[in-house]
């Protein structure tokens, strides 16, 4: 049986349309803040956390906006909002 790997983040935006990215130091490239949904805790808890982590401020993070997937590494492509952007 697959392990599920569940991560949440969340898109800001400024005034222009601009999305923010952040360039973590742990992984090559850029993306949204965000990451991985500790056990027991819920995806909306995590994003907070994690942009929390990140960015060092306190948001009120809004409703589901996305469900995407992704096969494990190795697997196939990578069929995510990153790769399309």
């Amino acid at each position: 049986m697959a392990t599920p790997r569940v991560a949440a983040g969340a898109l800001f935006f400024d005034e222009a349309g601009n999305v923010l990215l952040v360039k973590p130091a742990y992984k090559a490239g850029w993306d949204i803040p965000g990451g991985y949904v500790e056990p027991g805790e819920s995806p909306r808890a995590a994003c907070i956390r994690e942009v929390r982590e990140e960015l060092g401020i306190t948001p009120d993070i809004g409703g589901l906006l996305v469900v995407d997937w992704a096969p494990a590494q190795g697997a196939g492509p990578l069929h995510s909002l990153m790769a399309r952007l």
